[in-house]
């Protein structure tokens, strides 16, 4: 039986997380400028950062989690894509532990099968890890940022597509580019498994 994945990234496509808001808490909490702020929220490394200060973004950072909003009808999405025989993964530069804990407040999470944050590493570790331990016959990629697809641009196998598109934003040629959110019938339009 042939393997489809659809790997999926949170904030912008699932669910509507105020990552402005985010960025000024920590920024607030922390007292960091905006580039170590960036460095902080996205891969903390803590030989940089102290304990102390890495807590007090992630807490904000989960909280901001849970209060996220699902994008308008995800659910009938991701059942389409499991209809569709994907293995739903999400891949975020957010607290997976935060993104399963909302994903099982919103009653998404028996949908999805692995969820990997910025704990498990970059986007991209997160696709060289899935490669290593699962046999893949296709893949699709769908984010919202064109930040989300430029360290993917190697993964020439990989269908990518972006949702909730913003104008005067460039992203990768390979992308396929909606500017609504993503749906059940972006999935249909979309989808590699049948």
């Amino acid at each position: 039986m042939s393997r489809f994945y659809a790997v999926i990234d949170f904030s912008g496509t699932l669910a509507v997380v105020d990552e402005k808001r985010t960025f000024q808490r920590c920024a607030q909490a922390t007292g960091l400028g905006a580039e170590a702020l960036m460095e902080l929220t996205i891969r903390p490394d803590p030989t940089k950062f102290d304990q102390a200060t890495m807590a007090a973004c992630d807490s904000i950072i989960a909280d901001e989690i849970r209060q996220a909003v699902p994008i308008a009808g995800i659910k009938k999405a991701i059942v389409v894509l499991k209809q569709h025989h994907y293995t739903v993964v999400i891949s975020s530069n957010g607290l997976g532990w935060a993104i399963k804990q909302w994903l099982r407040d919103n009653g998404l999470n028996r949908y999805v099968s692995l969820v990997y944050g910025r704990e498990d590493g970059s986007k991209d570790k997160h696709f060289e890890h899935l490669a290593r331990t699962e046999d893949v016959d296709e893949w699709l990629y769908i984010a919202d940022s064109p930040k989300d697809f430029s360290p993917l641009v190697q993964w020439t196998g990989v269908k990518k597509v972006a949702v909730n598109v913003r104008k005067g934003e460039s992203y990768p040629k390979e992308v396929v580019l909606f500017y609504e959110p993503l749906s059940a019938e972006i999935i249909q339009s979309v989808a590699i498994g049948g």
